[in-house]
C-alpha cells in the first residue's frame, strides 16, 4: 500500500511539474495573454482535465510558474554569499544576482506580467514566501547585530525590496537587457552601499 501512494504521489509531482515547465517555457516565449490552457496541455502531452487536478484557472497556473521565478531569485542571492562577506557586500552580491535573474530569457516576460495577472496582493504574497522574506530576515538580523539603525527593520525591509524590484522590473523591460542590467547593478550598488554607515575617524 505504501508503495502504491509512493507512486502514486510521484506521478502527480511529476505532472504538476511538467505542466509548470511547459507553461514557463510559454509564458516566457509569448507572454501570458498569448498563450491558451490548451497550448500548455498539447506542450505538456497532458489533458485539461490533468491540468484542473492541479490549478483552478490559467491564473493559478501563472502563480505557479512566478513562484518558480520567484524561488530562482532567493536562489541566486543565497548563491551569491560569499561565506566571509559582510552585511553590504551580502546585500550588494543579492541584488546583482536578482538583476541576472530578471535579466534571463526565461523570466524577462513572467516578471513583467506578473503585476497585471496576479494584480498586487497575490504577487506580493508570493514575494514574501521567498525574496522579500530572506531580504526581511536579514535586515532584522543586521539590525539586532548593530551592523545598521533602524526601528522598523521590517518597513526598511519593504523599501529595499521596492528598489531591487524597480530595479529588476527596469532590466525586464529592457530592449537590451544586458546592457540595462550593468548599468542599473551600478546604480543599485551605489544606492546600498550608501546607507553604509560612514566611520568617523
Amino acid at each position: 500500500m505504501a508503495a502504491v501512494k509512493s507512486r502514486r504521489s510521484q506521478h502527480t509531482a511529476d505532472t504538476r511539474a511538467a505542466l509548470l515547465k511547459a507553461a514557463r517555457r510559454l509564458f516566457a516565449q509569448r507572454g501570458y495573454g498569448a498563450v491558451s490552457l490548451d497550448e500548455v496541455c498539447a506542450r505538456a502531452r497532458l489533458t485539461k482535465g490533468a491540468l484542473y487536478h492541479h490549478f483552478e484557472n490559467k491564473q493559478d497556473l501563472f502563480l505557479g510558474v512566478y513562484e518558480q521565478v520567484e524561488d530562482d531569485l532567493l536562489r541566486a542571492g543565497e548563491d551569491a554569499a560569499a561565506p566571509d562577506a559582510d552585511f553590504w557586500n551580502l546585500l550588494s552580491g543579492a541584488g546583482r544576482a536578482f538583476l541576472d535573474v530578471c535579466a534571463r530569457p526565461d523570466t524577462r516576460q513572467i516578471i513583467l506580467d506578473a503585476p497585471a495577472v496576479l494584480g498586487w496582493a497575490k504577487a506580493r504574497a508570493a514575494e514574501e514566501r521567498s525574496a522579500l522574506g530572506q531580504l526581511q530576515a536579514g535586515i532584522e538580523a543586521a539590525v539586532e547585530g548593530g551592523v545598521i539603525e533602524s526601528s522598523a527593520p521590517a518597513i526598511l525591509a519593504h523599501l529595499l525590496f521596492a528598489l531591487f524590484h524597480e530595479a529588476g522590473m527596469t532590466v525586464a523591460a529592457s530592449s537590451d537587457a544586458e546592457g540595462a542590467r550593468a548599468a542599473v547593478s551600478a546604480e543599485l550598488d551605489r544606492m546600498i552601499l550608501g546607507l553604509r554607515p560612514r566611520r568617523t575617524v
